[in-house]
């Protein structure tokens, strides 16, 4: 089996929940899939430039992807998406 990394950086719509400076994305849409957010498995900030990104490695039960949430612009991108082959 291997996994490999699809490098994305697609602008996405997404549903998070943020709570007492905790963000929690729930689902997202790309390509006009929906996919819900079953467990949030990693997270981590880093600044691009001025820009601080929020970075969430996310599980839908079946695949893990990457969410990027631009805390200065405001705007969430699908950076990432492991697939198995």
């Amino acid at each position: 089996m291997r996994v490999e990394t699809v490098p994305l950086n697609n602008k996405i719509r997404v549903a998070a929940i943020f709570d007492r400076g905790v963000v929690k994305p729930v689902w997202f849409e790309t390509q006009g899939v929906r996919v819900s957010v079953q467990e949030i498995c990693y997270s981590w900030s880093c600044n691009e430039g001025a820009a601080t990104i929020l970075n969430f490695a996310v599980w839908n039960g079946k695949e893990t992807f990457e969410l990027a949430y631009d805390v200065t612009a405001g705007g969430w991108s699908l950076r990432g998406k492991k697939v198995t082959a």
